[in-house]
């Protein structure tokens, strides 16, 4: 904390970005940490990054950080450069089959 302050009083900090934020749904210890942060009041922006919660679940995260003034922005999660496939082999081919597709 003490050094997110000393960047902030030297003007070198603009944003805090935090990601996997839903961890803060199932972690307490991680809420605590969190919560603390966002105590500190500092005068930047505060990014929170995940790509898996559910947007049912955005009013208990905005609760359990203390959001407020929140903005969300949401894009899909279909991937144009990512596929995948799905092949049978057997048990002892797995290893060659695996080192053929890489």
């Amino acid at each position: 904390m003490n050094y997110a302050w000393g960047l902030q009083l030297g003007g070198q900090l603009d944003r805090i970005v935090l990601d996997e934020c839903h961890v803060v749904l199932s972690s307490a210890t991680f809420r605590t940490r969190l919560q603390r942060l966002k105590r500190l009041e500092m005068p930047c922006q505060y990014i929170l990054l995940t790509g898996t919660l559910p947007p049912c679940m955005t009013p208990e995260l905005e609760r359990m950080l203390l959001l407020e003034e929140v903005e969300y922005i949401r894009a899909g999660t279909s991937r144009s450069n990512f596929g995948f496939r799905v092949e049978t082999c057997e048990d002892d081919d797995i290893e060659e089959e695996v080192m053929m597709t890489v």
